[in-house]
């Protein structure tokens, strides 16, 4: 169980460190997914969702569908949706250097895997001799922050954008 992150990359979040998302403080806000209780339709991207919304493909009116849900709301938020591109290397490349300075001494375990075609993921250990000392929550979550970042660059450098939707 987890939460995961897939498209041009591919990951999983570091339990108890990272938020879904960690990827807005790189520079990009994400576009939300939701999806309806009852009959598991998604929203259509950038379509506004409120306490009156609801499904017309499968419902009549939104006291059906509120009926079906059982008293919770029509919907939930279901994914994140991030879109880089070229553009956003600038505020990306920035926020690399910072999260470097701050915690570059832990990244030599890094390496990137994968491909264009099925996507891009990376292994990371924090190195042995640092398991031994006390690393702070702050500094696993610049960690975990400067691996997402790293990943999100060398995509863009490959691809020219990094599309990825997070769960929530």
């Amino acid at each position: 169980m987890g939460r995961y992150y897939r498209g041009d990359i591919n990951g999983k979040f570091w339990f108890g460190i990272q938020t879904s998302d960690d990827a807005a403080y790189l520079g990009v806000d994400p576009e939300h997914q939701y999806e309806y209780y009852g009959c598991g339709c998604y929203v259509d991207l950038g379509e506004e969702v409120n306490d009156s919304s609801y499904c017309g493909s499968c419902y009549d009116s939104l006291s059906e569908h509120q009926q079906d849900s059982q008293e919770q709301p029509t919907w939930f938020l279901r994914e994140l949706y991030f879109y880089f591109s070229k553009d956003d290397l600038p505020s990306l490349q920035k926020e690399q250097q910072r999260l470097e300075k701050a915690v570059g001494q832990f990244m030599e375990g890094y390496t990137i895997t994968g491909d264009t075609e099925f996507g891009f993921g990376y292994d990371y250990t924090i190195p042995t001799e640092y398991n031994k000392t006390l690393i702070t929550t702050q500094q696993r979550e610049q960690i975990a922050r400067l691996c997402l970042a790293n990943l999100i660059a060398h995509c863009i450098n490959e691809k020219g954008v990094c599309r990825f939707d997070a769960d929530t």
